[in-house]
């Protein structure tokens, strides 16, 4: 499935992959929302450095710096990140979904 078709809130976690479309990424609301509702619903988020420009866009600095948000791309972190399962505390870092 793709973020255009489906809601974050089916999944686990989220990783954003460092990829060549990840420019064209930043200004697609879609893919945006994502990324907020998966934070919005507590779960692991990871990203590359490469590809965490759109956490950027996506999250207030706050909300980056926060417990289960992984901007480095390590696969060890984030899979630590995942069998935590959710990150409860984030309830206290609203982030707009909309």
């Amino acid at each position: 499935m793709s973020f255009l078709i489906t809601s974050s809130v089916l999944y686990d976690a989220v990783f954003v992959a460092d990829h060549s479309n990840t420019a064209m990424l930043a200004g697609c609301k879609d893919a945006i929302h994502f990324i907020a509702e998966a934070f919005k619903h507590c779960k692991a988020i990871g990203a590359t450095e490469g590809s965490s420009s759109l956490l950027q866009i996506a999250l207030p600095e706050a909300a980056i710096q926060s417990a289960g948000v992984i901007t480095d791309g390590s696969i060890e972190s984030f899979v630590k990140a995942v069998a935590h399962h959710r990150f409860w505390e984030r309830e206290e870092t609203p982030v707009v979904a909309a």
